[in-house]
């Protein structure tokens, strides 16, 4: 779960364990992980082997959000639309 992101909601970011297909529903959005390996170039680099989670906003009327996470690093990219605004939010660094 995160709470008080850039994007200012609260949500379940995906389920443990994270598999291909899984569905999940935080009413009124629906939401899938629809890959576990996509590639991903930021700022901060390109990642690889990337979670990717579909969020469709009121089950797809309001909009949607694609999101990835990178193995090691986690939440990566972000890209947001609804009826009103969009938004992405991108990685631009990390240190381990």
């Amino acid at each position: 779960f995160s709470e008080g992101g850039v994007l200012g909601m609260v949500r379940r970011e995906f389920p443990l364990p994270a598999t291909v297909g899984q569905r999940w529903v935080e009413p009124p959005d629906q939401n899938e992980i629809t890959s576990d390996r996509e590639t991903l170039r930021t700022p901060a680099g390109e990642f690889t082997g990337c979670l990717k989670v579909a969020t469709y906003l009121a089950a797809g009327d309001s909009g949607c959000a694609i999101r990835f996470y990178a193995p090691g690093v986690g939440y990566i990219f972000e890209e947001y639309s609804n009826e009103t605004w969009g938004a992405q939010v991108s990685l631009i660094r990390f240190s381990r």
